[in-house]
């Protein structure tokens, strides 16, 4: 089923010049929907990072983290953290030239079963889901800009991501989540970080079920949710520490179940036993001082049961992966 539709995106890159003549017919998304903001309360006032900023700029340099700042992709799983932990870093996605310069390239490697090209692919085309798709949606985004008060960056920014999108259909980049998701239960922890960046109103959007009947909508929203956790839990559990926080961030906005500020809790506790990271440590103390004040004597005691018994499973199971 993967290498079939692998396949048939192949397929449509060879008729990508015909579709590029009906994109003028397409209503592009708009400007201010370039990027996702997480379900719940956004956190920005605690320093947490949103998805706007991880993917405001495509050649953003990725962070450097304690012991890992000087390792390579190649060299990193033979890298050990302090707990001897193998430290394994996610694939660099940021691609030289346009993506449809790459895309063929990605489409037979992940046809050949790379977990990475797979990775780099669908968070590409994640990456252009709001870019405009064509020289006259380009211009009526730019207007906007210009009306909104937008700076010069702002609009150098927003002609550098439409070159870099165009010649992608609107059809492909919706089909990020089909492939982030595959490679995300296939257990490729990078893809499950990723997969739990995508809200619930943009998965509905990009999928087509905004129309869905109201019970519809809402167990097909709710199921998405439960699968982010799911998704997030297994990636905690391989030492992810960015699915730690994530997690953290989730459960404290109390809209992913029953007990959300103990597991909160409990996931920035693991986060502090693993991370390397000065900054992400501080403002994880910081966030843990904070929810001891709203939990009960109780609550706290069972978040530090289930923060050690993570701990337990990630050292049983060997790996770290560094927030980047």
């Amino acid at each position: 089923m993967l290498a079939a539709s692998l396949l048939l995106l192949l397929i449509n890159l060879l008729t990508i010049e015909l579709e590029q003549s009906s994109h003028n017919k397409l209503k592009d998304e708009p400007l201010n929907s370039q990027a996702d903001s997480d379900e719940g309360t956004n956190f920005e006032s605690t320093n947490f990072e949103s998805t706007k900023k991880d993917e405001q700029k495509l050649n953003e340099s990725q962070k450097d983290e304690g012991l890992i700042k000087q390792l390579s992709e190649d060299d990193s799983s033979s890298a050990l953290s302090a707990d001897g932990l193998r430290i394994i870093l996610a694939p660099k996605w940021q691609l030289e030239g346009t993506l449809l310069s790459n895309f063929e390239r990605l489409i037979n490697l992940a046809i050949e079963g790379d977990s990475s090209a797979y990775f780099i692919l669908s968070k590409n085309l994640r990456f252009c889901l709001f870019v405009p798709l064509n020289a006259e949606s380009l211009e009526h985004s730019m207007n906007a800009a210009l009306d909104n008060g937008e700076s010069s960056n702002f609009i150098s920014r927003l002609k550098e991501r439409f070159t870099f999108c165009e010649g992608i259909t609107k059809d492909q980049r919706n089909s990020f989540y089909s492939y982030n998701e595959e490679t995300a239960n296939n257990g490729y922890v990078p893809a499950q970080v990723e997969f739990a960046k995508t809200t619930a109103k943009t998965f509905m959007r990009s999928q087509g079920h905004e129309k869905l009947e109201r019970d519809e909508y809402i167990k097909t929203r709710d199921q998405f949710k439960q699968q982010k956790v799911d998704l997030l839990s297994s990636a905690a559990e391989q030492g992810s520490i960015a699915a730690m926080e994530r997690l953290s961030f989730l459960h404290q906005s109390q809209n992913y179940g029953l007990d959300g500020l103990l597991k909160a809790y409990a996931y920035s506790s693991s986060l502090l036993e693993f991370t390397e990271n000065n900054d992400l440590y501080n403002r994880h103390q910081w966030f843990v001082q904070r929810l001891s004040k709203r939990l009960t004597p109780e609550d706290i005691n069972q978040a530090q049961l289930l923060s050690a018994q993570l701990n337990e499973i990630v050292k049983s199971n060997g790996t770290l992966y560094p927030k980047q």
